[in-house]
């Protein structure tokens, strides 16, 4: 009788030294963090091909890429394509590729892209190289360059924020004894390498840049009850509880030599959300105003 109660004080003890007796800090729930970035909304524009090549296919194929990294990131949610079209007339970049402010605010507006991203594939070429003995041994190596240029402009000021531009280079080889093996001859995959490689490396800057920049919604509306209803709802990330600035538009202006600044909006209120849909929300006034098209702002 006493072995075991001797024993059982001994387990007793260990346990608690071990902190079985009570829930470790990390066994205990963890409350949801309402910090961190949300996702935002990106929409491409179909590039403008400046190159000799593909018969203008490399800028929609470069633009088409650029999209497909960009979701694939896991840091965006994507406006389509069709999307674009219906609210914005391509025709207005002509040769430059550049969307003017006032479109792009608009565009952005519309469909609550927080950026929008457009450019062109300004170089593109082939280099052949090998070696060849005739009918006995034949190497053959194709390098495609291809040169990608492209502008991220703000959807809500229409401010260009980031130019960059970068270059990729794939390459293929064949090779020939006695007339047996692979001609080497060029094909679209070879084009669609070099411009994955130059966007890729786009992605990154893309990516770091918007880091940078608070995320911002708009306001749908404002019901008699002061609730608010808000753009981005699960589909970005929003969660109860988190507070947002209510901010006027940002307003422009433009310099004599042409370039345009935006200046901060004014502060007007504060929300916090209580419900999030798919991807709308709706949040309680929590001082201050608010009114349909002001701007909602992430805390940093």
């Amino acid at each position: 009788m006493m072995t075991r109660l001797f024993h059982g004080l001994l387990l007793t003890g260990v346990c608690l030294a071990a902190g079985c007796g009570t829930p470790s800090s990390s066994r205990l729930p963890q409350m949801e963090s309402l910090s961190g970035d949300l996702k935002k909304r990106l929409a491409v524009v179909d590039f403008i091909d400046k190159t000799d090549y593909g018969k203008g296919r490399l800028g929609i194929a470069a633009s088409d890429i650029l999209e497909g990294e960009l979701q694939r990131s896991g840091k965006f949610t994507m406006v389509s394509h069709s999307g674009m079209d219906e609210v914005l007339n391509l025709q207005t970049l002509g040769q430059s590729g550049i969307l003017d402010a006032s479109t792009a605010m608009q565009a952005g507006r519309m469909v609550g892209a927080n950026a929008i991203i457009n450019g062109s594939v300004t170089e593109f070429g082939i280099k052949k190289s090998g070696i060849s003995v005739p009918g006995i041994i034949g190497t053959k190596t194709l390098k495609a360059r291809a040169v990608v240029d492209i502008h991220l402009i703000d959807g809500t000021t229409g401010v260009i924020m980031m130019s960059e531009t970068a270059e990729g280079e794939t390459e293929t080889s064949s090779a020939k004894f006695l007339n047996i093996g692979g001609e080497g001859t060029y094909d679209e995959t070879l084009a669609g390498k070099a411009l994955r490689e130059a966007i890729q490396q786009l992605v990154v800057k893309i990516t770091s840049k918007l880091a940078e920049v608070p995320w911002e919604g708009f306001v749908l509306s404002r019901e008699q009850d002061d609730t608010i209803w808000i753009t981005g709802g699960a589909d970005l990330g929003v969660r109860r509880g988190m507070k947002f600035d209510v901010t006027s538009t940002p307003k422009q202006i433009t310099a004599p030599n042409g370039k345009t600044y935006s200046l901060p909006g004014e502060m007007l209120g504060r929300i916090e959300i209580t419900e999030v849909l798919a991807d709308i929300s709706r949040a309680a006034l929590l001082q201050g105003q608010a009114a349909k098209n002001d701007i909602v702002r992430q805390d940093r």
